[in-house]
Order: structure tokens, then C-alpha cells, then sequence
């Protein structure tokens, strides 16, 4: 009867089923029959009406695969896809689909080697995506950003994939499988087309693996990082090896003398260090490209994720004993993505950071949030980053008039309040004064460290200009025994 089927077959169906070695229930590490595969190659790309069947068959074949925990089969899946998209990169539209499907079964399977094992065939479709055919149907961009956020999802500190509890070496597993598969999105074309809907998912997810209660972790972080790449860039270029070349003994890596002798903190501290360089390559990978809607989603996304740790009490940023002598992660971060930015689109990210404060309602209750994004500009503007192309005046109008929003907000201020004022307002407490305070001086500091970014010859000329302009008397003014803080709108525009 089963030789009555498969005669029955579809000669792609059979083409297909040759590349499965025998094999017994969960075997991993499964390679296909390498001359059955090559047949296989050569059969679709000379016939391109058969790509989408084989897609079609293989997605099926995955749903009964994964269901079964045919682990063994599920590897050789990838491989003949991963091989599909190498050898005809153009055809990937056609069976795109079918790809995107079974990366969904794979990583609803919660199976941890499955989904380490999907991560070489999501490089290549990354790197062989056909942006301007795929992305006008809408249908498939959904399913595309669906399986971006799976992915991203198990890079998550917060929440662990897997069933029941794993281990703490089964979860920093988890969370390495999502960073690599981030990693292959942040190098692809994919992004920059579509970066604002993706950013939103995997930016927050980077910074969660980057964040850290110690500042040095970041340092630590970028050391390894530019030696890292020094030492790539000191090694002879090499060969991409296929995917269907199996590694021997002798092509792998050095092997970490602290993951041999050390303790098993030394082992954890060594694997989230290692999970950091991958989120912070990520991160790198996002910023050095020449795009400037890509910069301003992902300070957008990074913006957020700061507010967010600082309306949870954390604390992003460590006041020094005199100003200018801040630092914390928030700071650090900011300057890091700054100096990966190419330097026509730096300023991107000040105008961004402006444009958020601005949004951000200003109230009692966030003027904390409020003082850290006045803290990370200042620190930006009073480094030696160059931020040519940043419109300067706008920028200065910008924090006038976000010190005009500061002075007339109800409470405690420099502008007097009515009686009716007093009546419904009882005066704030001590804490916020001495916020507004502070808010107040970040802003001058703010000031101060824009006017060392001079880009044209009568700069600081316009800036006082600008500034004593808003001194002028308002029209208001009349008596000599009117109010002081009535003589005069300082911020007037």
C-alpha cells in the first residue's frame, strides 16, 4: 500500500521526501542526503512553477513534524529551505509564505533546539529578502512583523518562553536565540522600509538585554564589542561556509577559559556578558545605517524605554556633586547610539529627544521624567559629539519654551499665583520645588551646552538676540506698582 502511495506522488513530493535520511524519533543534529538535495535544487530552479509547491508540501510536512516532535525532520526542513533561498534568492517571493508559516509552527512548538535551529535559515531569508515585491501585500507584512515579535519575544527578560520553568541556562538559551534572530533583522533591507512598526518590537527588547543596575556592565559591554571587531577585522577573509557543511572538531571556536575553570557565577556572569555584546551589536547595527526615519524610530523606541524604567522607580541616571558630572546608563546609551550615528544624521536624535520632551505633558507627577531627559540632552550637548546639520534657534526656542510650560505650571514658581489660586491649589511640597528647581537649571545647563555647537559665523549673536528678545516688557506692563513677576513676561513669544 505504501508503494501504491508514493507512486502516486507528485514528483516534488518525492524529490523532497529523498532528502530525509532515516532517522529514529529525536535525533537531532540531522543533516539532508546531500546528492538527494542537490537534485532537488537543481529540479526547482528549473522549474519555478514547482517552488511554490515544494513551499507548499514542506509547510505541511512541518505542521506534521512539529506536532510529532520530529526534531530530525524539522532540521532538514530548514536546511533545504535555507539551501531553496541561497540558490535562487529570486524566487524567494514565491515561497516566502510558506517559510514565514513554518517559522510560526517552530516557535509555537516552544521547543528550544527546534527554534536554535530555524535561526540559520532566518538569516538567509533576511538576507535575501525582495523588499519592493513582498511588502505590498499587506497580508504578508502582518505575517512578516508576526514572526519579527516571536522571535523578539524570546529575547525577553521579562517573561520566559518554553514550558513549565527552565533553567537559567535553558533561559539565557532562549533569549541568545532571539538576539540572533534580531540580529539578522537589524542587517537586513527589510527594516529600513518598514523600520517603524519592527522597531517598536525588538529596540525595547534589546535595551531590556542591555540594561543593567551596574554602570560599569555597559563599559564592559562596548570594550568587548570594538575588540571583538578589531580582531575580525585582523583576520583574513574567509569563505561562507554552506549550510549544509557539517562542522568538524577543528573548525571550532576557542573555547572560554573562564567557562572551564571558573565558577558557576563566573559562568552566568560570562553568559550575560555574552548575550550583551550580542543586544548591543544589535542595537549598533540599527544605527550606523544612513537613515534617517530609522534613527528617529529607534531614539523614539529608546526615549520610552527610559521613561518607562524611571516611572518604576529605577534609576537611570546617577546625579554627580556638581553639574556636568552625571552619569548612568541613560546618559551612556544616548552618547553610544550618537557616536554609531552617522554623522549628517546625529542630530536626528537631539530633534527627536526635543520633539518628546515637548510632547510629554508636564505635571507634578513626571517631573522626574522630565529632569532625566533635560539631564541626557545637556550631557549630549556639553560632550564633543558633532551634531552638524542640527537647526540650533529652533532647538533654543524649543527650551524656552519648555521653561515657559515649567514657570506656569500651578504650584510653587516663579510666577505668583492669584488668591482663587491659592484657595484651589494648596502649596506643593518641598520635593517638587526643589524638582522644578532642578528642571529649571537643566534647562539653563541645556542652554549653555548648545551654544558650544557653533555652526555659522553669528550664531551666539542670534541666540542672545533670541533670548533678550523674550525680556523685552509686555504690553501688559503699566504701573510701577504692579507685581515683579508681572513687570515683565520673561518667556514671551
Amino acid at each position: 500500500m505504501n508503494a501504491i502511495a508514493q507512486k502516486c506522488r507528485p514528483k516534488h513530493q518525492v524529490l523532497v521526501l529523498k532528502c530525509y535520511p532515516r532517522t529514529t524519533k529525536g535525533a537531532v543534529d540531522v543533516k539532508p542526503n546531500s546528492s538527494e538535495l542537490s537534485y532537488l535544487l537543481f529540479y526547482a530552479t528549473s522549474r519555478r512553477s514547482k517552488i511554490q509547491k515544494i513551499g507548499s508540501f514542506l509547510e505541511k510536512k512541518t505542521a506534521s513534524d512539529v506536532w510529532r516532535l520530529r526534531i530530525g525532520n524539522v532540521q532538514v526542513t530548514l536546511q533545504i529551505l535555507a539551501a531553496l533561498i541561497e540558490k535562487s534568492p529570486k524566487d524567494l517571493p514565491l515561497f516566502a509564505s510558506n517559510v514565514l508559516k513554518i517559522f510560526d509552527l517552530i516557535l509555537g512548538s516552544k521547543d528550544i533546539t527546534m527554534a536554535k535551529s530555524s535561526i540559520p535559515t532566518f538569516e538567509a531569508f533576511c538576507e535575501n529578502h525582495d523588499v519592493s515585491s513582498s511588502f505590498a501585500d499587506q497580508g504578508y507584512l502582518a505575517q512578516y512583523e508576526s514572526v519579527v515579535r516571536s522571535y523578539a519575544t524570546l529575547a525577553s527578560t521579562r517573561q520566559t518562553p518554553g514550558k513549565g520553568t527552565p533553567s537559567q541556562a535553558v533561559v539565557m538559551k532562549w533569549r541568545t536565540v532571539g538576539l540572533e534572530a534580531i540580529r539578522s533583522v537589524c542587517s537586513s533591507d527589510p527594516l529600513s522600509s518598514v523600520a517603524g512598526r519592527q522597531l517598536a518590537a525588538i529596540v525595547p527588547i534589546i535595551l531590556e538585554n542591555l540594561w543593567h543596575n551596574d554602570d560599569t556592565f555597559l563599559d564592559v559591554l562596548l570594550s568587548r564589542v570594538q575588540s571583538e571587531e578589531k580582531s575580525d577585522a585582523d583576520k583574513p577573509m574567509r569563505r561562507r561556509t554552506s549550510v549544509t557543511t557539517v562542522k568538524t572538531s577543528d573548525t571550532a571556536g576557542d573555547t572560554n577559559h573562564i567557562a572551564l575553570v571558573g565558577t558557576a557565577l563566573d559562568v552566568d556572569k560570562l553568559a550575560e556578558e555574552d548575550i550583551g555584546v550580542l543586544a548591543l551589536q544589535c542595537l549598533k547595527q540599527i544605527y550606523i545605517v544612513p537613515n534617517q526615519p530609522q534613527i528617529h524610530s529607534a531614539t523614539s523606541s529608546l526615549l520610552k524605554f527610559v521613561l518607562d524604567r524611571v516611572a518604576q522607580n529605577e534609576t537611570v541616571i546617577d546625579a554627580g556633586e556638581k553639574p556636568g558630572s552625571e552619569r548612568g546608563w541613560a546618559i551612556q546609551i544616548l552618547a553610544t547610539v550618537a557616536r554609531w550615528a552617522p554623522v549628517q544624521d546625529r542630530y536626528i536624535i537631539l530633534v527627536t529627544t526635543m520633539d518628546h520632551i515637548s510632547r510629554l505633558p508636564l505635571t507634578e507627577e513626571n517631573l522626574q521624567q522630565h529632569i532625566v531627559l533635560a539631564i541626557m540632552v545637556s550631557s549630549l550637548l556639553q560632550s564633543d559629539i558633532n551634531l552638524i546639520g542640527l537647526s540650533v534657534m529652533d532647538v533654543l526656542i524649543g527650551f524656552i519654551r519648555h521653561m515657559k510650560r515649567l514657570m506656569h505650571l500651578p504650584g510653587p514658581s516663579g510666577l505668583p499665583r492669584t488668591d482663587s489660586e491659592r484657595e484651589e491649589q494648596p502649596q506643593a511640597g518641598g520635593d517638587t520645588t526643589e524638582q522644578r528647581m532642578q528642571l529649571l537649571d537643566r534647562i539653563q545647563q541645556c542652554i549653555g551646552g548648545l551654544a558650544t555647537h557653533v555652526y555659522y559665523a553669528d550664531q551666539i549673536s542670534d541666540m542672545i538676540s533670541a533670548i533678550l528678545l523674550r525680556l523685552r516688557p509686555s504690553r501688559s506692563t503699566s504701573t510701577n506698582s504692579s507685581p515683579p513677576g508681572e513687570k515683565a513676561d520673561l518667556y514671551r513669544e
